[in-house]
């Protein structure tokens, strides 16, 4: 890609210099061999003018490869693509910064500020900005009772009975399956003879998340949210995105 910065002209005129002079001496040999006569004067003339200019022509070309042009269009290539490469992780950051300013908002849309006067209130302001960002059609808060070693419901989102949610330990249902595996469980796509039984009861919820809340390698919480927004992945990502700071929260209220 380089060579095509150079001038490649004088390359062809030497080229087309070479082919006129080989096709004089064909044309001088075979009037040598016809006639028997010895070459013109204006003949060598003519032949003496076409090497010289295929010289020239040559040196020009050489000129125009010399070591030194070459350096020169090989920096210049360098510092092109570097520019572009330079211009591509600035494009880059500006996008990690966007992402980490969408990160931010998203979290202080959901995760509660100021004062509570208990964890339950905080927990129930939670699952209400959580519902209005991931379209929540229900949601239940369990915390974990450090000495019973039980996970309690705390509260809970748009739910027609409170009386019957019971306690589990790590390991029970699915619920307590989340505690002991400690990873977002999604069950989607729930089919109508498939019913799930969880701390919502026994139904047919669109997509159900059940989320563990963790500090460390401990499990502090669980969520149990069921949803009719198609997009799973959205909600996993801004689960995700949540759960740190929302066990940073929780362990603030515990100890206070």
């Amino acid at each position: 890609m380089i060579l095509k910065h150079f001038k490649i002209q004088p390359l062809g005129l030497f080229i087309v210099n070479i082919l006129s002079i080989v096709l004089l001496a064909i044309v001088f040999w075979n009037s040598i061999l016809k006639t028997g006569a010895g070459v013109s004067v204006w003949a060598v003339l003519l032949l003496a003018i076409a090497l010289i200019s295929a010289s020239i022509f040559y040196i020009a070309y050489l000129k125009e490869t010399n070591p030194e042009a070459l350096n020169n269009i090989i920096e210049k290539k360098v510092e092109e693509e570097r520019s572009s490469i330079l211009a591509e992780f600035n494009k880059k950051e500006e996008i990690v910064e966007d992402v980490k300013i969408d990160l931010n908002e998203i979290i202080n849309k959901i995760i509660p500020k100021g004062n509570f006067k208990n964890i339950g209130l905080f927990a129930s302001k939670f699952l209400q900005n959580l519902a209005n960002e991931v379209e929540v059609s229900q949601g239940i808060f369990y915390l974990l009772d450090d000495e019973k070693n039980n996970y309690n419901f705390l509260c809970g989102y748009a739910l027609t009975d409170e009386e019957n949610i019971t306690s589990f330990k790590a390991g029970e249902n699915l619920t307590g399956q989340t505690a002991v595996t400690k990873e977002i469980m999604v069950i989607k796509e729930i089919t109508d003879n498939y019913i799930i039984e969880s701390g919502l009861g026994k139904g047919k919820p669109v997509h159900l998340f059940i989320v563990p809340v963790l500090n460390v390698d401990a499990c502090i919480a669980v969520i149990e949210l069921a949803t009719f927004k198609s997009d799973i992945g959205q909600i996993t990502d801004i689960l995700k995105i949540i759960a740190t700071p929302l066990s940073d929260k929780l362990l603030q209220m515990k100890k206070s």
